[in-house]
């Protein structure tokens, strides 16, 4: 088994301790990779729900009742010049 470079990816010996083709400390990377991954896991959130998503429909019906209106509105007008 190899170790890769976090850096370029590049793979390397297990016994290596730099990167053949950039030089970065793959051991103090590989800690620091696995340090930042335990974090991540232990500061992980799910996404929340956003509950703002009610008043949507509201509108929706508000305009289509507005629509509805000027669209008879126009309709009796329109009747009218007839």
């Amino acid at each position: 088994m190899s170790k890769q470079c976090p850096h370029c990816y590049t793979l390397n010996n297990d016994d290596s301790t730099f990167c053949n083709k950039c030089g970065t400390n793959l051991l103090v990377s590989q800690n620091m990779t696995q340090q930042s991954y335990n974090q991540n896991q232990m500061n992980y959130n799910p996404p929340k729900k956003s509950t703002d998503s009610w008043i949507i429909i509201p509108i929706i019906i508000f305009i289509i009742i507005i629509l509805f209106f000027v669209i008879s509105g126009l309709a009796a007008f329109l009747l009218y010049l007839y």
